[in-house]
């Protein structure tokens, strides 16, 4: 889905982005026509944001060294002088990385991303798009905040709180369960019917007056709270097979654990209370949660490339990676984010070679890997800074076969 910006740019939604889509979104124009590709670095909030359009402008000064004076394209990148204005409301809605795709016929795109970018450039027959495959490598995860005064489901990823799901079939609140199914009516020495309890699995709840004191009451309070939102939470989910976080403080945590029936719950949580965090804190709370976690299993990802490799089941040669991604054999590829190769292939006579550096004919090779890899459904997974791939090599592969 597509909003518009103005007429000269539109912005392309990210939302369930998988590696297919991107690459689809990477394929040259049919009528063989080429684009620029802008990517930048952006600030998002107060008077840095004026910085964006400088930052734009030197973009389309280096654009326009790179193309002849004759060239359709220059023409199309000055359809974008408006943007130059520091206070264009455009530069006002950013996150911290832009992506412009700027062609010579057709719609120009933009992708705002959630993660900075380093300045460049590129001049092509296909757009420069690997940097969204970092959106793709991540995990997603519903996450539950345990407030007993408002319960608050995301859902989230290293980059975001994606939404907020707006709750129903469960109570939000402590105090709102309770009018449904007050246990201290119970302590009469009666059972309490939950049947018709919103968000209740029916059958009795029962619970002995005996000796209960002011906290025992509390948590058993709790507790049946927890048990209804158990019973309704998974209504509000749209991917059952999606992993369940739960936040909140370790005692609420645990009491939900032990009623909880959703097989997807992590063994991990994040131990905080979230009653006074601010919306900015448990993003970012959430955020980093999210992010320690992928790069753990990235970690686990790579230690186990060693053995596989050794099985002959994957690989860090370079042109045999190539060549696999050309011919659809690689079920998993990992990509050194950083990397790039110069060369050209030519799957006809399977030969790959490499350039010291870019010549007139040469092709990124590792973002056209990535993009091969992509197109026949392969797992694309970004290996970021301070991690490196087995003899420190830019791309490794798992194959099919």
């Amino acid at each position: 889905m597509k909003t518009s910006v103005t007429n000269q740019l539109k912005l392309r939604s990210l939302k369930n982005l998988d590696a297919k889509q991107i690459a689809k979104l990477a394929e040259p124009d049919a009528n063989g026509s080429r684009v620029v590709t802008l990517q930048m670095p952006m600030e998002r909030k107060g008077a840095d944001t004026r910085k964006n359009s400088i930052v734009f402008k030197n973009m389309l000064s280096e654009a326009r060294e790179q193309l002849d004076a004759s060239d359709a394209l220059l023409a199309r990148l000055d359809e974008l002088q408006e943007f130059e204005d520091p206070v264009h409301s455009f530069w006002q809605e950013q996150k911290e990385g832009l992506i412009l795709v700027i062609r010579e016929e057709g719609e120009n795109d933009a992708f705002l991303l959630p993660f900075s970018l380093d300045s460049t450039v590129t001049i092509g027959e296909s757009p420069s798009l690997s940097p969204l495959f970092l959106l793709t490598g991540g995990g997603q995860y519903h996450l539950l905040a345990l407030n007993l005064g408002g319960l608050r489901l995301f859902k989230a990823s290293r980059w975001d709180l994606e939404e907020e799901i707006q709750l129903t079939h469960v109570p939000s609140t402590l105090d709102e369960a309770m009018k449904y199914d007050d246990p201290e009516e119970s302590l009469q020495s009666r059972s309490v019917s939950s049947s018709n309890m919103p968000g209740a699995g029916g059958g009795n709840v029962a619970f002995n007056g005996q000796g209960v004191t002011g906290d025992e009451m509390r948590n058993k309070k709790i507790r049946r709270f927890f048990e209804m939102v158990d019973k309704g939470l998974p209504k509000n989910f749209n991917d059952l097979e999606m992993p369940l976080v739960l936040m909140g403080p370790d005692f609420e945590i645990s009491l939900y654990r032990e009623v909880n029936h959703y097989p997807h719950l992590c063994e991990q949580h994040i131990a905080t209370s979230v009653a006074h965090l601010s919306d900015d804190e448990l993003t970012q709370t959430i955020c980093e949660w999210v992010a320690e976690r992928d790069a753990a299993d990235r970690s686990q990802e790579i230690d186990k490339l060693n053995d596989r490799i050794g099985l002959g089941e994957a690989s860090i040669d370079f042109k045999e990676i190539v060549k696999g991604a050309e011919t659809a054999r690689i079920d998993t590829l990992l990509v050194d984010e950083k990397a790039q190769r110069w060369g050209t292939s030519d799957p006809s006579n399977d030969q790959v070679i490499l350039h010291d550096e870019q010549q007139p004919d040469s092709q990124e090779l590792v973002g056209a890997a990535t993009l091969a890899a992509a197109a026949s459904g392969a797992r694309i997974q970004f290996i970021e800074a301070g991690e490196k791939l087995p003899g420190e090599a830019p791309l490794a592969a798992v194959f099919r076969y």
